[in-house]
């Protein structure tokens, strides 16, 4: 965030796992990027406490899991930017694939809920065996921001639901 940035601003949210602790933040950037970080309880000396994560920090693409599903996903010059299974992704009027360069977060207007990624093992595969569901909690359910669907979860379950393309890797260069 220097001169030659092109962000011009940023907010950092906690975000909490499946029992209520602080396990992550999201970087949101001005005026679009984000990234998530896995913030552990403690450093070691072979690794350091904040963990940036991998995958759709750029962008993320709506989807529902459908079982047998396959597509390739085509940029507008023909190149295939993704081949997924199981997934049957979102799109606008047009027919085109629906593509957010914001979080999961901001993309639905989420200001002052608590923020969670739930973990949960696939019994689909999606491209991931397990993974996080960015969520906010509605009664005694939670609106799984992936696709928008209401979901029920409990901590440690089996699910279908879909998963954000994020992870967390100990290597040292994700770590901040």
């Amino acid at each position: 965030m220097g001169e030659d940035s092109e962000y011009t601003s940023l907010e950092v949210y906690p975000i909490y796992n499946e029992y209520d602790e602080l396990n992550f933040a999201l970087i949101e950037f001005e005026p679009q990027g984000f990234i998530y970080v896995h913030i552990k309880d403690q450093a070691y000396p072979w690794k350091g406490m904040y963990t940036l994560s991998f995958g759709d920090f750029e962008s993320w693409m709506p989807y529902r899991v459908k079982e047998g599903a396959q597509e390739d996903i085509i940029d507008e010059n023909g190149n295939i930017i993704a081949q997924t299974f199981n997934r049957e992704f979102l799109r606008d009027e047009n027919g085109q694939v629906i593509i957010y360069h914001e979080s999961y977060f901001k993309v639905a207007g989420i200001a002052n809920e608590r923020r969670y990624f739930l973990s949960t093992v696939c019994t689909v595969y999606v491209g991931f065996s397990h993974g996080y569901i960015p969520a906010v909690k509605r009664g005694e359910q939670y609106l799984d921001l992936v696709n928008g669907e209401m979901i029920d979860y409990t901590p440690g379950m089996e699910s279908m639901y879909a998963i954000a393309d994020i992870g967390f890797i100990n290597k040292s260069y994700f770590d901040l």
